[in-house]
Order: structure tokens, then sequence, then C-alpha cells
């Protein structure tokens, strides 16, 4: 199969409506997540010199140095904090408000946090710029919906091209955020609260589109039981009627997970499929945190100065970093679909395993001109092998390991466990290099190996597969899952003594049980024959 063919074949299904919608979420929920995570990078030195000036306009004196740095870190740990408590409330909410509802709520919330944000000049208030901080990553933690969205919403054969969306939102809003950044943009003493307050912007521009859209069919018809609004949606988002096909694999999934609740992390940690996939998920986040992407994104300015750099040419450096993301991101996409999840993984993991040792390397002459170019060499090459495999993938994998009730809890915890390994890397990367210099590249690029290995070794192949056999490899049982209502057995009694003797024979002969209550039946049947 030709290129061509192979798009027109891939592309079969993205319908407008399907389109529109991803182009929605992709602006006003995956774009907040990445953006808010880095814009205040750039203009630090700015923001640090007004949380000194706030400080002596409402105490009457001026920071120490040791007091400024307590107070930025903690500036910048509170966002994975706010995170963390935004993904433990992930499952309660996405099954309350449905996946659409919750991202138009999430846009009333950017909004109070970006006036915040943005009034805290005016206010002379640092402490609004922490407040708000906390806030932003609490509504990057519910932006993780998106994940389960785009899944929920995507043909079988586009899951991974919807998927690399998030990813995409991501690397757009770090381009973007950098280049605002700069300090003939919006990095500057009198635009900074503009700059902190942008994705305002984006939320107005989800709020005028998502409302046209519809819910998630999945959602409506296996966690709500409404057949007839699942059909709309699955209309809307295929462009055609013909949708009866999938219909019934929707109705097959319902009823198996008909009398089953929504899944606690207890329950998911207890079943032994169910954590088996925790492990495979919380593993791809761990090989982009521990990878060493943090400490190239968030510190590759001030990597580039300690090698003689000049700081122009390593802002300049830093942006074709986020460039390369952007456009190795469009290009993983394509390939999800034609090498599946698992080539990616492997390859991306074994790769930035490779040019972290090699980054180590070079770091070690900072003397050589050689050195210098280098150095950017093989940090854009590091960048585009995360980005093609563990950066695209860990943001997609989770949704389709696990079943409606086990999703909203196993995508929270896979990204508390990626805030928690930012945070101490973020935190622990500058004092590990002071201590050992550019070997502590040598420290990602073990940890790369060892998940390298574990990932090659229990991670499945989901491209092309329907969700209840991907769940079934991990040995899952259909009825995982704690029953919503238990019917006593006297109430099974009462319900068997209604059945006429045929019916009753039938079940005792373990024919025709449709559902869990004639399945109880049977086993009544089965241990008194006399019934």
């Amino acid at each position: 199969m030709g290129c061509r063919d192979f798009m027109r074949e891939k592309t079969r299904g993205l319908t407008p409506a399907l389109l529109f919608t991803a182009i929605s979420v992709t602006v006003g929920t995956t774009f907040p997540f990445g953006y808010n995570m880095v814009v205040m990078n750039a203009p630090q030195e700015l923001l640090e010199q007004f949380f000194n000036e706030s400080y002596n306009h409402t105490r009457g004196e001026y920071m120490d140095e040791p007091q400024l740095r307590l107070y930025w870190s903690v500036n910048s740990a509170l966002y994975s904090v706010g995170a963390i408590f935004g993904c433990l409330s992930l499952s309660y909410l996405t099954d309350l408000l449905g996946r659409k509802g919750m991202m138009i709520c999430i846009n009333f919330v950017i909004f109070a946090v970006s006036a915040i944000m943005g009034l805290s000049k005016f206010a002379m208030s640092f402490e609004m710029i922490i407040v708000a901080r906390f806030l932003y990553g609490v509504v990057a933690g519910l932006c993780s919906v998106a994940t389960i969205h785009f899944m929920e919403i995507a043909p079988r054969h586009l899951r991974g091209a919807l998927g690399g969306l998030y990813e995409l939102g991501f690397a757009s809003s770090m381009l973007i955020s950098t280049a605002l950044g700069l300090p003939h943009v919006l990095g500057n003493s009198d635009y900074w609260p503009i700059l902190l307050s942008f994705t305002a912007f984006t939320s107005v521009l989800q709020l005028w589109t998502l409302p046209f859209t519809k819910e998630s069919p999945r959602y409506l018809l296996v966690r709500k039981g409404k057949e007839d609004e699942a059909r709309k949606s699955l209309i809307f988002f295929r462009g055609t009627t013909d949708v009866d096909k999938e219909m019934e694999e929707l109705k097959i999934a319902a009823n198996a997970q008909k009398n089953v609740a929504l899944l606690s992390w207890l329950d998911i940690l207890r079943d032994p499929g169910l954590r088996a996939a925790l492990f495979v998920s919380c593993s791809i986040q761990l090989s982009l945190q521990l990878g060493g992407v943090i400490a190239v994104l968030y510190y590759s300015t001030k990597l580039f100065t300690s090698i003689n750099i000049t700081y122009p040419e390593a802002a300049y450096a830093s942006m074709g970093i986020g460039a390369m993301k952007l456009l190795t991101n469009m290009f993983s996409m394509y390939v999800l679909e034609r090498w599946g999840r698992r080539i990616p993984q492997l390859v991306g993991t074994g790769g930035q395993a490779v040019m972290t040792a090699i980054l180590a390397i070079v770091l070690s002459f900072p003397q050589y001109a050689w050195a210098r170019v280098a150095s950017v060499a093989v940090t854009i090459l590091f960048i585009s092998f995360n980005t093609f495999g563990p950066a695209t993938i860990c943001f997609m994998i989770t949704p389709e390991l696990f079943r409606e009730n086990a999703r909203p809890s196993a995508v929270s915890m896979s990204f508390i466990v990626m805030y928690v390994t930012n945070t101490l890397v973020g935190v622990s990367f500058p004092t590990l290099k002071k201590v050992m210099g550019p070997y502590v590249f040598l420290i990602f690029s073990g940890c790369s190996v060892v998940l390298w290995v574990y990932i090659y070794r229990n991670m499945p192949e989901t491209k092309g597969r329907s969700i209840e056999d991907i769940v079934k490899g991990f040995g899952v049982k259909s009825d995982a899952g704690k029953p919503e209502a238990v019917e006593d057995e006297s109430l099974v009694m009462q319900n068997l003594c209604e059945k006429t003797p045929d019916e009753k024979a039938t079940l005792r002969n373990g024919v025709g049980p449709s559902d869990d209550a004639d399945k109880e039946m049977a086993a009544i049947c089965e241990k008194d024959p006399n019934v």
C-alpha cells in the first residue's frame, strides 16, 4: 500500500464533525495544560522581581535571596500539587458531568484563574500568582479528561491519531508560550499579566465551539444507558446513519458493565489484570518523566548558556527544540496507525537513552566550539526520540487499556504518577547537576534502559484491537468490579419462583443466562435440583 492509499484509508471516518470536535478539544483543553506548565520559564527574572517588589509594598522590606528562592520554588511546585488534586477528582467528575460537560465547566474555572493572575500586578500581590498557579494545576489535572474523550469518540482505526492530539496540543502550547514570552512580545514588565492569562482566550474559543458537538457515545450508553442519545452521537461523529455495527459493539460493552460500578483506585490495584495494565501505563509515563525531558525542557536555556552559548542564541535554540517537538509529534500521529504503539514507544525510549548518554559526554567539553554545536544537535535529537515515543503515547495508551468503569480512575492514577515524577525531577535536577555536572544525564539514560526492558516484556500492541480484546489480554474478567446494586439471595429466589418450569429447566441446563441475575439463578438451580 502506497503512502497516498494509506492516508486515504486512515482518514476514512475523519468526518467534519469529528475534526471540528478534535480541534475544539485540543485548543480549549489540551493547550492550557502545556501552556500553563511552562509559561513562567521565560519571564522568570521579571516575575522574581515582581515578587520582591510586591513583598516590599506590603511588608516594607525586600526578601533576601534564600527567601525569594523559597517562594519561587513553592510557586513552581504548586502547579504539580494542584494537578494531583485535579486528578483525584477526575473519576467522580467525569462520571457525574460527562466528558463534554466536564470540559465546558473547566473553561469557567480558567476564566476565574486567569482573572486572578491578570489582576495580580494591579493588586501588587505575588500571593495571587501563587494561588492562581495552584488553581491552574488543578485545571491541568482535570484536562486529562481530553484523553478519555478522544479515545471514546474516535473510530478504532483513528484512535492513535486522535490520541496523539493531546501531545500535539502540549507541544504547540509550549512553542507558543516560548514565543510569546520573548522580551519584545509579552515577556516584559508591561505585558507579562497578559502572558500569564492567555489561556482565557483559548477557553473562549472552546465555549464558542464545543456546545455544538455531542457527548461521548460510549459514555452515554455504557455509563448512562441512554441508547437513543448514544446513537445520535455516533451518527454525528461518523457522518452517517449506518452505525448499527458500532452500536452493537457498544451494547455488548454496556451489557458487560451493566451491574458494575465505577472502579476506585483500590479496586484497580486489587485486581491482578487491572493492576498489570496500570503498571504498563505508569511505566510509559515514567519513560517520559525519567527519560530526561523535564531537564531539557525546563533548563535548556541554562544548559546552553553553561557551555558559553550566548543568551539570545540559547533562547532561540530552545524555540528550535519546541518547533522540532511539534514537527515530530505530527509525524508520530501518522506513524502510530501504521506501526502501532509498541514500535514507536520502544524506538523512542531506546533513542532517548542513547541521546542522554551522548549529551553527558558532549556537555563535558564546554571549551570546544564543536561541543556547542553538538549539544544543540543532540538535544534536538533527544526531543525527537522522546516525542516520537513516550511523549505521544503516554497520553493515549491508558484509555486504550481499560473499560469504561475503570478508565477515569486509571487515567487519574497514571497522570498523578506523571505529575509526582515531574515535580521530583524538576526540583532535584538543579542540585544533582551541581553535584554531578553533565554526568547527571547518565541517570536518565539508565532509567530509560530499565524501562525499555520492562515495556518490551509487558506492553501489548493496541492498534486496531477492540477495548474488550485488549483488556482480556491482561486477564481481566468482563464483570471485574463491584456491583452497583447487589441483590440478596431472597430477591433472587423470588425472581426464580416467578420463572416457568421450562425457564427453570433452561437455567438448570446452563443454557441462555443472559445477564448477571440469570447467572445467579442458574447457580442456585445447579446447587438445588428441587428448586
